[in-house]
């Protein structure tokens, strides 16, 4: 009740923030854990391997949307949805939904409920999803190695398309040529991240350019939409997800370097914020040069100031997370159904 009469007093333009969380079973989380500690030191194999994915399906990790205030993390979650394997989110507050990466689909969710799926040829281990060109979806499907803009409303149909294999990227981490055809309906063929050849995880478009970090490369690549031309504009980053634009420039997680780096608009390294951290999964700008990081393996989101000195913690049960996303007061009901 405390939690309800909270929100109720908020502003509508009030920032709240959401967090994806892919895997809330504890079962298969524990199992998870187990795999990991299991790993060469040097974390040679960037991923889980077949055998070791084969463990458990992906319909036994769960999976959740949880809302949050930044401000007031003593307060925790203040709602929640289940979606499974919530990965990227995205809200268009003209369609009053929120989309969710869910694995193969892609989740709609209004009012506390997964209302559509959404499904397409080349969806396989969908991980962002952002505001492409003309408001339409682009998708970082991980496991073609590729970007797809779509539209909601057919997304069958796929508008527009990157794949890593077609532009210089067509090898394994170990060697093995990989070859993504159009025709195959990847939506049913099993995929782990050692058969990737740069395991995409993110791309966004800003500036009228599209961008998208490279996990097994460590590298961020700047496409050009029209020509599909790319440059590699940032390297040397260990596992890097989630590039966004902040003022002045962008901010990424350098995953397993275990720190967010700040960079100017020409994406040079302004600042590293690190700590105590365990996995950075996601770091996102909020107001007043204040940071949000998603301490994935130590279950915690930190809230630290410009200068990457901590302010805040908001722990949490184990789970895996995935993604931040702002959303206003306002919206809250749409996506959860009360407050």
């Amino acid at each position: 009740m405390e939690k309800i009469e909270y929100l109720l007093h908020l502003p509508s333009e009030y920032q709240l923030m959401l967090a994806s969380f892919f895997v809330t079973n504890p079962v298969a989380l524990q199992r998870m854990k187990k795999q990991w500690v299991e790993r060469d030191t040097e974390h040679k194999v960037r991923g889980r391997t077949d055998a070791q994915s084969k463990e458990f399906r992906n319909d036994l990790l769960g999976g959740a949307v949880c809302l949050f205030d930044p401000n007031r993390v003593d307060l925790g979650f203040l709602a929640e949805v289940n979606v499974p394997t919530a990965s990227g989110l995205y809200y268009p507050p003209s369609e009053k939904a929120l989309y969710v990466g869910s694995n193969m689909y892609v989740k709609k969710v209004q009012r506390g409920k997964v209302v559509d799926t959404l499904n397409n040829n080349l969806f396989c281990d969908v991980h962002t999803i952002e505001e492409g060109p003309d408001k339409k979806l682009l998708i970082a499907s991980t496991g073609v190695d590729g970007i797809l803009l779509i539209d909601p409303k057919s997304p069958q149909r796929v508008i527009w398309d990157w794949l890593a294999t077609k532009h210089g990227y067509n090898r394994t981490p170990d060697g093995r040529r990989r070859k993504i055809d159009r025709g195959v309906n990847y939506q049913e063929v099993y995929s782990i991240t050692p058969d990737h050849t740069t395991h995409l995880n993110t791309a966004i478009f800003h500036n009228g350019r599209i961008y998208a970090c490279l996990f097994h490369q460590g590298s961020l690549v700047e496409i050009d939409p029209d020509t599909r031309k790319h440059d590699v504009v940032l390297e040397g980053m260990i596992c890097p997800h989630h590039i966004k634009p902040r003022e002045g420039g962008y901010i990424i997680s350098n995953s397993r370097a275990n720190k967010v780096l700040l960079l100017d608009g020409g994406f040079n390294v302004t600042r590293t914020i690190d700590g105590d951290f365990d996995w950075v999964q996601d770091a996102t700008p909020l107001e007043d040069n204040k940071y949000l990081i998603g301490d994935s393996n130590n279950n915690r989101f930190v809230k630290v100031d410009e200068h990457g000195y901590k302010i805040d913690e908001l722990r949490y049960e184990e789970r895996k997370m995935f993604c931040f996303l702002p959303i206003k007061k306002q919206d809250v009901v749409e996506i959860f159904g009360a407050s």
